[in-house]
């Protein structure tokens, strides 16, 4: 993917293939765009451009199974991480056969919007903070994208904190759990703490 920023004399052109880079600088940002366009196609060996080997290779599904033999196993919540993905892949809502190079905020809000039929706004935003990760990793890690699409995917609104009142029942039990009786002197730290 060719970044162009806009430098004090023109324009920088940098170009990124298969981990290869490559950059110049030119007057006009034509003359850049053109530069990083023949530079991706030159550098890839394939004859296609970076993006387009991407979208021939990979779904959604494959960078789900993928993550989940690479990425889970390191990571805390592995179980649920891997439980949460299989059930995605059984969603006929989730655009897990589409071609991840293909896929564009609107298909993942397309299943958010489905999945908040299903389950809690809580749910749904776990689900959209993992899917973010997984395709950071198919963006940085593995190459086969060149932006992430959940970024640009509105969240639900978090649910609100829950409440508890603690009953004058619990409160007799753990005060006795601690060791502590009302009119006898704390001996202990967890007696102090009730």
């Amino acid at each position: 993917m060719a970044t162009i920023t806009k430098s004090g004399k023109g324009y920088r052109a940098q170009v990124c293939v298969n981990r290869v880079r490559a950059s110049a600088s030119f007057a006009t940002k034509r003359e850049a765009m053109s530069w990083a366009a023949a530079k991706e196609s030159a550098m890839d060996d394939s004859g296609q451009s970076a993006p387009e080997a991407a979208r021939a290779r990979h779904t959604l599904n494959e960078a789900l199974r993928k993550f989940t033999d690479e990425i889970s196993p390191l990571r805390r919540g592995e179980k649920f991480e891997i439980a949460r993905m299989t059930a995605w892949a059984k969603d006929a809502d989730f655009p897990g056969k589409m071609q991840i190079a293909d896929i564009v905020p609107e298909n993942i809000a397309t299943w958010r919007d489905a999945r908040l039929k299903k389950v809690t706004p809580g749910s749904v935003l776990r689900d959209l903070t993992l899917l973010a990760t997984v395709c950071e990793a198919a963006r940085r890690e593995w190459r086969w994208i060149t932006t992430n699409p959940v970024r640009d995917v509105r969240k639900p609104r978090s649910p609100d904190h829950r409440t508890v009142v603690i009953t004058r029942p619990q409160i007799k039990s753990m005060l006795k759990e601690m060791g502590y009786h009302p009119g006898r002197p704390c001996r202990t730290v967890s007696q102090a703490v009730a």
